[in-house]
């Protein structure tokens, strides 16, 4: 009975019988149960990403209002370049699981294998050919690589050093910085971003040199991708710089680089040859000279230094001439010599008796183990052993002082001795004093030089001349010691009489006219040295003019400027600007002069008035200039008398006169104001009345 009504029921759903529900479709859920696999899209067409090495798991639910219908769903490859297994799912395709009523899941899983893209169709249906579907599009993409920092290159003034995480540097101050941290990364899309950033050392960045700024992580690019850092090392000191690179994708690489930068190298010095015995030392840097005699010591010392106190300095003898070996020489040590180095100061010392009579050239030669170096040769003599001998090197002049008691200006000479058995003594005469140092501890007492081994070395005496009386004096310093033969210096001085002049007219004009726009000599003197002895210097002169017809200081107007001449020289010029006036009298002072005349000669003075090219006043006005003694250096030293030059009047210019300029016909103005022509005019008129008495007579 149950089976007959079953039956029933189905007959009136399929005949549409009213009062019973129509067949539902099938429908399926989004995808869901991803653990890595990023869904994204809508019904009917997802997407899913992932990377290579991550869970593909996916489940797809269906349900059907039809709760009776057995659903059956199958997901099937439909596209892409994977397939199911080189994707990485464990399931094979198509994929149609048993089917159940809803709500029905199938699931997929495995992990992501290759690159590339998958469809997946996913389809259900619910026996009753109602259906429901979609796609699932899924890209696979490959695993991230994070990027790999090259070692540092491109250096440039950097040494570098160390290895991948700890790198080192060195570099000098003055010396480049310039240096290039490279990145790559097997993803070739990803874009590469890299920082430069100083975590430790005594130095900032600026410090250290570098021209860039810290943290310095300039735009970023895909592989490969560099950086670089330039600048010029500043300051000595430590700077670590950490290096780091990012892909953006959480994939990054470090590094650091610990960079020394030291002080500039100095070279080594080596000092000129100290601590002799039995030696004499004579020349300069780089040709020293010695001299010893047989069976004498040969002590010598080389001293180094360097500034880089680190430094290890080497110094090295070695034989490079003469005609002696070190041994035939009678030195202790074998040649070339180089002890063991040592910091600054460094010295290195020779011993021996010399043995032979000749000579040997030393050449002495310091390292500090940086490329700086240091050398000089020293060629010693040996002479057979003699008599003692002292030896005076001097050329000097004739000393002067200005008066007594008064010190000169010193000079220096040189003595030295050989094979002596006592000091030299050194005598100076009454008005002469000697010393050992340059400007002080001078004194009429006598000097002693002890030698060493038999010797003196060169030694500078330091001589000036004190007068005790007027001189001139020619006296000897003399240089004695037990069996030599005594050395005297002839030295000489005097004080010379003090300069004096007098002044006297030389080359002074008379009178005489003078045109607008002309110049005129209105005075000349000449001073002469008369003391004998010095020169005499002029330092300043003060000239008056005088000026008549001066109403309303026309005259003074009229002077365009007064120069003070030397032969052909302009010493100084006043105008308007520059001189006092005091009623008619034009003052000038030339001062800041130096103009010398040497002892026993004179020098001609003159002053000329330039006048301007203007009309001239009316009266004319006339100049007369005047010089006293007292004028010159203001007295001090000068004799002689006053000098006046003589009139010098302003007129006008007659044509071919040779006080015109301007070559005007002005004939009647220079006759009316008693100009050259007037004379011609003079001799016309006597002839012309000369005539008309003739006439009248007859």
């Amino acid at each position: 009975m149950r089976d007959l009504l079953q039956s029933l029921v189905v007959l009136l759903v399929l005949a549409g019988a009213p009062g019973l529900a129509a067949q539902v479709a099938p429908v399926l859920g989004s995808p869901s149960g991803t653990v890595d696999l990023a869904i994204g899209g809508s019904d009917p067409t997802f997407t899913g990403t992932i990377t290579v090495g991550q869970n593909l798991a996916v489940s797809f639910q269906a349900t059907d209002g039809d709760v009776a219908d057995v659903l059956t769903t199958t997901v099937s490859v439909t596209g892409g370049t994977l397939t199911g297994v080189q994707a990485g799912f464990n399931e094979s395709f198509p994929f149609a699981p048993a089917g159940a009523v809803s709500p029905h899941t199938v699931s997929l899983t495995g992990t992501a294998s290759t690159a590339g893209t998958i469809q997946l169709t996913i389809l259900v249906d619910d026996g009753t050919a109602q259906q429901d579907t979609y796609t699932l599009d899924i890209t696979i993409n490959a695993a991230n690589v994070s990027p790999v920092l090259a070692a540092p290159s491109g250096t440039v003034g950097i040494s570098v050093g160390g290895s991948d995480p700890t790198f080192t540097g060195t570099a000098t101050v003055g010396g480049n910085l310039a240096i290039t941290f490279d990145a790559t990364d097997a993803n070739g899309s990803d874009t590469l971003t890299t920082t430069v950033t100083v975590t430790g050392g005594t130095l900032t960045g600026a410090q250290a040199g570098f021209n860039e700024s810290f943290p310095f992580a300039p735009a970023g690019s895909t592989s490969p991708h560099s950086v670089s850092l330039t600048g010029t090392a500043a300051n000595a000191g430590t700077i670590q710089l950490t290096i780091s690179v990012d892909d953006g994708n959480s994939g990054t690489d470090s590094y650091t680089i610990d960079i020394t930068i030291s002080a500039a190298n100095v070279s080594p010095v080596l000092g000129a040859p100290s601590g002799t015995v039995g030696i004499t030392v004579g020349g300069s840097d780089p040709n020293f000279t010695g001299s010893a005699t047989v069976g004498g010591n040969l002590a010598i010392t080389f001293n180094a230094t360097d500034a880089n106190g680190s430094d290890t300095l080497t110094t090295t003898v070695s034989v490079t001439g003469g005609t002696l070996t070190g041994a035939q020489a009678g030195f202790n040590e074998s040649f070339p010599f180089a002890p063991a180095g040592s910091t600054s100061p460094h010295a290195v010392s020779l011993t021996g008796t010399a043995a032979n009579a000749g000579t040997i050239v030393l050449t002495v030669s310091v390292d500090d183990g940086n490329s700086g170096t240091d050398q000089y040769v020293i060629t010693i003599t040996i002479a057979a052993a003699g008599s003692p001998a002292i030896t005076v090197t001097a050329s000097l002049t004739a000393f002067t002082t200005t008066g007594v008691g008064v010190p000169s200006t010193q000079q220096s000479y040189t003595v030295s001795g050989a094979n002596l058995t006592a000091d030299i003594v050194i005598t100076p005469p009454t008005d002469f004093q000697i010393s050992l140092t340059s400007g002080s501890g001078f004194a009429t007492t006598p000097i002693n030089l002890t030698p060493a081994g038999g010797s003196v070395s060169t030694t500078s005496i330091f001589v000036r001349y004190n007068p005790t009386t007027g001189g001139p004096h020619n006296q000897v310093i003399a240089h004695t010691s037990t069996g030599a033969t005594t050395q005297n210096l002839n030295v000489s001085g005097s004080i010379p009489a003090p300069a004096a002049a007098s002044m006297s007219a030389a080359g002074n004009p008379g009178s005489q006219n003078a045109n607008p726009g002309s110049t005129r000599t209105a005075l000349g003197f000449r001073v002469t040295e008369t003391g004998g002895g010095s020169p005499f210097t002029v330092t300043s002169v003060t000239v008056r003019v005088t000026t008549i017809n001066n109403a309303g200081g026309v005259a003074v107007s009229a002077i365009s400027s007064i120069a003070l001449r030397r032969g052909g020289s302009v010493l100084g010029t006043h105008t308007s600007a520059t001189w006092s006036v005091a009623g008619d009298v034009i003052t000038l002072n030339y001062t800041g002069l130096s103009s010398v005349i040497s002892a026993g000669t004179s020098a001609d003075f003159t002053v000329a008035i330039t006048f301007a090219g203007t009309s001239v006043p009316s009266p004319s006005p006339s100049y007369v200039a005047e010089i006293q003694p007292a004028d010159v250096n203001s007295g001090s030293g000068v004799s002689g008398a006053t000098v006046t030059g003589g009139t010098l009047t302003l007129v006008e210019a007659l044509p071919g006169d040779p006080l015109d300029e301007d070559k005007d016909d002005d004939s009647c103005n220079l006759a009316t104001r008693g100009g050259p022509a007037w004379p011609l005019l003079l001799a016309g008129l006597l002839i012309g009345l000369a005539a008309f008495r003739r006439r009248k007579t007859a």
